[in-house]
């Protein structure tokens, strides 16, 4: 389940006119997942992340969540040399995606990400969502916040018992291949 790619594939579907509705259901590996259009762009829900654990590595506390795949989140103070020595040992250690962040304000969150299998990437929706809901459980957020990524930011929110991601999705790339 990649919450950035759901708005992209919902993106996708509107500009070549696949669908005129306002909603779109996804069927994924983590169950169904709704798009719909907002003024910021897609909002996807994302269900319940589950918060199913704490471990600690090296006088780190990291929270387990799922959000269909696996993420360990360390909420705190941090410098990016403590994030890339730590990051992909925990990732290859512990199966997981693992988010460092910085809670700005209520409103606002600093995250660095290292996805499992991948290294350091610019975002992640998923990972925006594990963050969240372990800053929401702990009232260190408002029931919305901006979570800011090196590749931009995106918007997480709970509505009842559900969370949401909403952001802009952009066409970077086209092309052409040739089937033989």
């Amino acid at each position: 389940m990649s919450g950035n790619g759901i708005r992209c594939v919902a993106k996708y579907v509107y500009d070549m006119n696949l669908s005129d509705k306002d909603k779109i259901v996804f069927e994924t590996g983590a169950g169904k997942r709704e798009v719909k259009r907002t003024q910021r762009g897609f909002e996807v829900n994302m269900g319940k992340p589950q918060i199913i654990g704490k471990i600690n590595y090296h006088n780190l506390e990291l929270f387990k969540v799922s959000v269909g795949n696996p993420h360990l989140v360390f909420l705190g103070d941090f410098d990016y040399e403590l994030f890339f020595n730590l990051a992909p040992k925990i990732s290859r250690g512990e199966n997981a995606n693992v988010e460092f962040a910085k809670v700005k304000d209520k409103n606002s969150i600093e995250v660095m990400v290292f996805e499992r299998g991948v290294g350091e990437t610019l975002a992640c929706g998923t990972g925006a969502v594990a963050v969240f809901s372990v800053a929401r459980e702990r009232n260190l957020v408002d029931d919305e916040a901006k979570i800011i990524f090196k590749g931009g930011s995106i918007f997480v929110s709970k509505k009842g018992e559900y969370f949401f991601l909403e952001g802009g999705a952009n066409l970077v790339f086209s092309g052409f291949v040739k089937l033989s």
